[in-house]
């Protein structure tokens, strides 16, 4: 059994980024002989010398590292909200894809010259709630102190900073909007190797947008946002600006509940329903929220 393409693609990217974050680990050895995190991102309070970055990390011992994977499973979740998905096998079959690219990474030197030692849990999206995510961070920060987590579906607002506090790498595969703010806030814990920087993909669809026509006759645009520091900045400092200055008068902003299906369903039928209500013919989704 093979993981979907789009899948494996990814989580190898992630294991290559994690083989880049342990070597730079093995080189920051403390004088107690335990490693120290270190990022070379956008920088952040948390880069600087004497800062959490410079204490001793939890999961790595001399010749190991431990590594969560958070595998997401949709099955409930597809099947009543009516979608029709890709058949992926399932946590069962996406854990065996996964211990097999952690086998062939081991086999052939390790992470930094360390053996990958992988904790895996599955994350069920019909379950999905802050309280929920905020279990499985403890579950990997402090139950299994593990290194890093590569994860996937973590839509919730408290999931990154509960993996931060607890100075742990986040690999995130998630398709959630994240700017340079956000990067900035959780440096140096918080990489991406899949998924754009939103505010420079948000540009980007804004003028693509504009220039294939789709503001043509517009009497007036809905910007649809999940209720969050991201979305709110994105909607708010970034396209609002941008579609006042190609001539777009009437604008109005709706923020979605992503907290659980319920709310998810309905703030998002509001949203469609207020468009409708002001006159608005023009709808635009941001943030990649579900």
């Amino acid at each position: 059994m093979h993981l979907p393409r789009s899948r494996s693609l990814r989580v190898l990217a992630a294991l290559t980024t994690l083989i880049a974050l342990a070597a730079v680990a093995s080189g920051c050895a403390s004088k107690g002989g335990s490693t120290a995190t270190s990022g070379s991102g956008a920088g952040g309070p948390n880069s600087v010398a004497g800062g959490a970055a410079d204490q001793p990390s939890q999961g790595v011992t001399a010749d190991s590292v431990s590594v969560g994977y958070l595998i997401v499973d949709i099955g409930e979740l597809s099947k009543n909200l009516g979608f029709v998905v890709v058949d992926d096998g399932g946590y069962e079959n996406v854990k065996k894809g996964v211990q097999a690219v952690v086998d062939y990474v081991n086999a052939h030197g390790g992470a930094g010259g360390r053996k990958i030692n992988p904790v895996f849990r599955p994350y069920t999206g019909q379950n999905d709630s802050p309280e929920f995510a905020e279990a499985q961070c403890r579950a990997f920060t402090q139950d299994s102190q593990v290194f890093a987590v590569v994860m996937d579906g973590q839509f919730q607002n408290n999931a990154r900073p509960c993996y931060q506090a607890a100075r742990t790498i986040m690999l995130d595969q998630t398709p959630v909007p994240l700017d340079k703010e956000a990067y900035d806030q959780f440096s140096p814990y918080l990489w991406s190797t899949s998924l754009p920087r939103y505010d420079l993909f948000t540009k980007s669809l804004l003028t693509t947008l504009q220039s294939t026509g789709f503001f043509t006759g517009a009497t007036g645009v809905a910007v649809v946002a999940p209720d969050s520091e991201v979305g709110r900045r994105i909607s708010s400092q970034l396209a609002v600006p941008y579609l006042q200055s190609i001539g777009v008068t009437k604008t109005s902003q709706f923020f979605i509940d992503v907290s659980n299906v319920g709310t998810l369903g309905a703030t998002t039928s509001a949203a469609l329903t207020g468009a409708k209500t002001q006159g608005i013919n023009r709808v635009i989704t941001l943030g990649g929220e579900r």
